[in-house]
């Protein structure tokens, strides 16, 4: 049994966000459950399954998996870990 993982994301708003058709307003907290994000079929196919070949490689399907999945955060709060853990799936998917 899995026991399930509550990582988010918080972010504060510096400006209005418009999301759809809700206007976001500044100084607003906002976060992102990443746990809903890495099971949503709509981002993945087959989200129970260990595929770890969708992340690797320059194709488009694999860049747009990192892009839809934001495990090790985006910006300047990128997680340290990161290169090294993308180095580590490359060698071992060889």
């Amino acid at each position: 049994m899995r026991i399930p993982s509550y990582i988010r994301i918080s972010r504060k708003c510096t400006g209005p966000v418009t999301y759809g058709h809700v206007v976001i307003p500044p100084n607003t907290s906002i976060c992102m459950a990443i746990t809903l994000l890495a099971n949503d079929n709509l981002r993945f196919g087959q989200p129970d399954k260990f595929i770890p070949e969708r992340w690797l490689g320059d194709s488009i399907e694999a860049q747009e998996a990192r892009a839809r999945y934001p495990s090790f955060g985006f910006g300047p709060r990128t997680c340290m870990g990161r290169e090294c853990v993308s180095a580590v799936l490359d060698i071992n998917s060889r």
